[in-house]
């Protein structure tokens, strides 16, 4: 289920609890790869939404005039490869603001409980969303040209981060990984980091998926929110 309001200036999908969740409600800020919004990612969203969350899932690429692709597309990343090279970190984070804000609008979700995620590019806009705003966690998830360009903002990042690599990610130099680890220590920033051994980048995705890690990734990325106090248990009504 798509929507678009006045407030968010792109495209933006919204994926809403159904039925009486076990969770009380929270918000979620989901962060494309570089494939952009489709099924996939709904997918995910939805995931998401069945736990008690509102999913604010915005498109990307509208800047530069783009739009998602399915995994299977036979053009692969070449389709969407101009409008990586023109997506800016700073255009990202208005889009994540619009929905920030939106989602907040409702008056449904308190602050403290809402969160980000992205992958690979959607994950360096996670770590920048979470020094702008005062999320109450955020994930990354193979978050590319975090280093250096990102790294003086490690010092302003706002909730818990959980950041998550693949140890056979040749798109992310082991340095650049340990740089932005080490940048978050410095700052004195609560943060989580996590390898795994084996995984390429994308390892979440189709694209290059893993399943070992990307299995684990969802379960540890869920209780890290719970963790956190984003994903709080409703108390069970006494009989």
């Amino acid at each position: 289920m798509g929507a678009a309001g006045a407030e968010v200036s792109a495209p933006v999908h919204i994926f809403r609890p159904t039925g009486s969740p076990e969770h009380l409600p929270a918000g979620i800020i989901l962060l494309q790869d570089a494939f952009g919004y489709n099924s996939y990612l709904e997918g995910i969203a939805r995931r998401f939404a069945d736990l008690g969350f509102t999913a604010f899932v915005p498109e990307l690429f509208h800047h530069s005039g783009g739009v998602g692709i399915e995994y299977d597309d036979p053009r692969g990343m070449d389709a969407n490869r101009e409008h990586m090279r023109a997506l800016r970190v700073e255009n990202v984070l208005v889009d994540v603001q619009a929905a920030y804000g939106s989602l907040l609008a409702e008056g449904i979700v308190p602050p403290e409980r809402v969160a980000v995620i992205g992958w690979c590019r959607g994950g360096q806009a996670a770590f920048f969303a979470n020094a702008h705003l005062p999320l109450g966690a955020a994930i990354s998830m193979y978050g590319n040209r975090i280093a250096p360009d990102l790294l003086g903002h490690a010092k302003t990042q706002h909730g818990r981060i959980l950041m998550i690599w693949g140890g056979a990610d040749t798109f992310i130099p082991t340095a650049e990984r340990r740089a932005v680890e080490e940048a978050l220590t410095a700052a004195g920033k609560a943060h989580d980091d996590v390898v795994f051994s084996d995984a390429k980048h994308g390892f979440f995705a189709p694209f290059s998926y893993h399943e070992h890690a990307a299995r684990v990734a969802w379960s540890m990325s869920v209780e890290f929110l719970r963790a956190t106090g984003v994903l709080v248990r409703r108390e069970k009504e006494s009989s």
